[in-house]
């Protein structure tokens, strides 16, 4: 009899556990343990995110657990074969629930929440740069990967890209084994590598050298550059706009005393020795931007009439390459970096109202201990009578200072020691609260 009875529960544990081997792998045949394969985020805001999870079947539902809490909660319904979940980066576990009989717990360990990679990149000849995909990721694994698609325009090694000729490539980045995304690289000869010193032997920039489709191309460029360094509305764009101008365009923008400016000055001109929009004044199509004409249009490098008399070089009725002067360099930089200054000038006096040292800011006097306190950035602006420049770069020794006069020919960068510069310039216009965001600031370009 007991025998029995045993033999009896024995064939009812089979039973049992061949049902429940049965249910296991009839219910794990629906899903294929690869839910991480089909996970990501949907949406990403401040204080939220949209995970979705893709491919279920019906009759699943999904849920999570957090730092903050171990049990699992906020099921959902699989709807379209999907389930959106609403959690925030403390996520540690996602959980698969099917008809309420089985759960499977997968714990989130890599899972990438945004990227800040650009579309695309330029890079001229032999320049090189570091990718910074600045990812957040859920988890403490972050194992990246880059591969270029063409090895001869552009070779990867580890997150650095060395531009080898010209010539366009996509490059991928793999996160994680699970995490992928691709962008182009385009190397070019409408830039040059970006030199460690300004050249003061570049070329005067030609008339009408470039077609409407370089200049558009250059104009892209910039735009890069600046996203790159955090976006319009930084002080580290305006900075890369005057590096840009100043280091990565091959040619010298030749200087030209303005014919007037918008609402200040007695001509009412719009790129005539200035140019108050975004993008560089390379080709006629940017004509239609322009607000007002006098004795244009001429865009740079193309001879215009100057009404100035200014030693043997500036004679009134000569025509004369159009270009920047110092307050129209300095004014094209900010603009260029996403804000509006306003159609101001470099007075006679730092004292004059409605001139570009007055577009906010703290003013200060110049001075060695100023350079030497820190307080000075790439972006700031120093002034003296008549006068207006732009801080390019600025080091333990140096300030590196962008600024167009006819005696430099145009826009350069020049270096002065501290006591130089202090010596050259009255005013410093320290812009922190004009600029408000730093964005990817550097203090050198190298």
């Amino acid at each position: 009899m007991k025998k029995g009875v045993l033999i009896f529960f024995a064939f009812i544990f089979f039973i049992i556990g061949g049902c429940l081997i049965t249910v296991y792998y009839f219910l794990n045949s629906f899903y294929k343990l690869d839910v991480l394969n089909n996970l990501s985020i949907k949406e990403s805001g401040k204080d939220e995110l949209v995970l979705k999870i893709t491919n279920l079947e019906d009759g699943v539902r999904c849920g999570y657990s957090s730092k903050d809490s171990s049990v699992a909660t906020g099921w959902v319904d699989v709807v379209n074969n999907e389930c959106q979940l609403k959690v925030d980066s403390n996520l540690t576990d996602v959980y698969i629930k099917k008809y309420n009989v089985f759960i499977q717990k997968f714990a989130i360990d890599n899972l990438v929440v945004s990227d800040s990679l650009p579309k695309k990149i330029y890079l001229a000849v032999n320049d090189s740069t570091k990718i910074n995909p600045n990812l957040t990721i859920i988890g403490n694994k972050k194992n990246i990967v880059y591969k270029a698609s063409n090895n001869k325009v552009v070779v990867v090694k580890g997150n650095k890209l060395v531009a080898k000729k010209v010539g366009k490539t996509k490059v991928k980045m793999t996160v994680n084994d699970s995490y992928s995304k691709t962008f182009e690289v385009e190397v070019t000869n409408l830039i040059t590598k970006r030199p460690k010193k300004f050249n003061k032997n570049k070329p005067n920039l030609p008339c009408n050298h470039y077609s409407k489709v370089e200049s558009q191309k250059i104009d892209n460029i910039l735009k890069s550059k600046i996203e790159a360094v955090g976006g319009y509305g930084t002080r580290a764009a305006v900075v890369e706009s005057i590096r840009f101008l100043m280091l990565d365009f091959p040619y010298q923008v030749e200087y030209f005393f303005e014919n007037g400016r918008i609402d200040g000055g007695m001509h009412n001109a719009d790129g005539e020795g200035r140019y108050y929009h975004k993008g560089l004044y390379l080709h006629e199509s940017k004509f239609k931007d322009l607000k007002y004409s006098f004795a244009g249009p001429a865009i740079w490098g193309c001879p215009l009439r100057n009404y100035e008399d200014w030693g043997t070089v500036f004679k009134k009725g000569q025509y004369k390459p159009n270009g920047l002067d110092c307050s129209g360099f300095v004014s094209w930089s900010i603009v260029n970096g996403g804000y509006d200054p306003g159609d101001k000038g470099a007075g006679d006096n730092l004292e004059d109202t409605n001139e570009i040292n007055d577009i906010g800011g703290e003013k200060v006097d110049t001075s060695v201990k100023l350079f030497k306190s820190g307080k000075v950035k790439a972006g700031d602006l120093l002034g003296v009578w008549g006068h207006i420049a732009i801080v390019a770069g600025i080091d333990d020794e140096h300030v590196y200072v962008a600024e167009s006069l006819w005696t430099f020919g145009g826009p350069v960068i020049n270096t002065y020691t501290f006591a130089e510069a202090a010596d050259e310039f009255v005013q410093t216009v320290l812009l922190d609260d004009y600029y408000k965001e730093d964005g990817l600031y550097t203090d050198m370009w190298y």
